[in-house]
C-alpha cells in the first residue's frame, strides 16, 4: 500500500487512480525488480481543488490531474472537504470520478459520476457523466436528512434505481418537528430491484427509543431490547438472526452482551442463541 499526501496532511490517494503498475507510486507488479510484490487491487486519489498536490519526484504520476473537463461541476474546495474522488476497484472495471456537491452548511446533498479516464496520459479527457450511482440528499433545517436518492448501476441489464429514501420523525398535530428521533424510513423503490444490498421499506414505527433517545429496538433489523450503560456504550441486545452463530439448533434469538475497560474500549462480545451453548470473543490491544 503506498500512500501520499498533501502539504496540509491531507490524504491525496492510494496507489494509483489508473490501476496499472507502471502509474504505481511503488510499481507494484511492474516489470524491472518490481514484479515479485503483487498489483494492487484498488486505489484512488482526492481531489479538493486545483494543484493541491505536487509529487515530489516526476518518474511516476499515480494520480490525474484535477480535470476541468466536468466544465461547472467543478467546485475547487479549500476548507478540506472532497471536491471529488477518483477510484478504481476490480468490480468496477473501469476507473470512475465521484464528483460530490455540499451546501452552505458543509452538508453533502449529491454525487455524480463521471468515467473516462485515458490511462496512457493519465488525464480524464474522454469523460462522460452517467447516471450510474448518482444520489441526492435533503435536510431540514436541524440537519436530519429527509430524503435520499440513490441509484445503483445499470449494467448487466439491473434496474438503475436502488432507493428513494422518505425519513419520518416525530412530529405533532401541526406537523412541526418534536424531537430528532427517526420513527422509520419508507422506499418507493421495489425491494426487487437490490435484494438484500440495501434498506428496504420500513414499516410504520420501525425505531423505537428510551427516555433519554438511545435506540431501543430495529425491528426490520431483528434486532431489539437494546440496552446501554451511562457512558453511552451497548451493554447487550437481543437479536433474531438467519446466521448460524454456534450449532446449538433452538431459539433464533442470538443474545450478545458487551464488555468494556475503563477506557470504554470493548474488550470482550459473548453471544449465542438462548438457550444454548455461547460463544465469547476478546480483544487484545497493544
Amino acid at each position: 500500500m503506498d500512500y501520499a499526501y498533501t502539504l496540509q496532511g491531507w490524504l491525496k490517494g492510494v496507489n494509483s487512480t489508473a490501476g496499472t503498475s507502471y502509474r504505481d507510486m511503488g510499481q507494484d507488479g511492474q516489470a524491472g525488480g518490481y514484479q515479485l510484490v503483487a498489483r494492487d487491487a484498488y486505489g484512488f486519489n482526492l481531489n479538493y481543488y486545483t494543484g493541491d498536490y505536487l509529487a515530489i519526484g516526476s518518474g511516476v504520476e499515480p494520480f490525474p490531474g484535477h480535470t476541468a473537463y466536468i466544465g461547472s461541476a467543478y467546485k475547487p474546495l479549500y476548507n478540506g472537504n472532497i471536491s471529488s474522488m477518483g477510484v478504481t476497484i476490480g468490480a468496477l472495471n473501469q476507473p470512475q470520478l465521484y464528483n460530490y456537491q455540499y451546501d452552505q452548511l458543509n452538508r453533502i446533498v449529491g454525487m455524480d459520476v463521471y468515467r473516462g479516464l485515458n490511462t496512457a496520459s493519465n488525464s480524464w479527457s474522454a469523460i462522460s457523466l452517467t447516471t450510474d450511482y448518482q444520489e441526492r440528499i435533503a435536510y431540514d433545517a436541524n440537519g436530519n436528512i429527509l430524503k435520499y436518492l440513490r441509484n445503483g448501476t445499470a449494467a448487466g441489464s439491473r434496474p438503475l434505481e436502488m432507493d428513494s429514501l422518505n425519513y419520518a420523525y416525530n412530529r405533532d398535530g401541526s406537523g412541526n418537528l418534536t424531537n430528532n428521533r427517526l420513527r422509520h424510513v419508507k422506499d418507493a423503490v421495489s425491494a426487487s430491484n437490490y435484494g438484500k444490498e440495501d434498506i428496504d421499506n420500513q414499516g410504520n414505527d420501525n425505531y423505537s427509543y428510551d427516555e433519554i433517545g438511545n435506540l431501543t429496538t430495529d425491528t426490520q433489523a431483528g434486532v431489539y431490547n437494546i440496552k446501554w450503560n451511562v457512558y453511552g456504550k451497548i451493554k447487550s441486545l437481543n437479536r433474531t438472526t438467519e446466521v448460524a452463530v454456534d450449532t446449538n439448533s433452538g431459539s433464533t434469538t442470538v443474545e450478545a452482551v458487551y464488555h468494556y475497560d475503563a477506557n470504554g474500549n470493548r474488550i470482550g462480545k459473548i453471544e449465542g442463541r438462548y438457550p444454548g451453548p455461547h460463544k465469547a470473543t476478546w480483544y487484545v490491544r497493544d
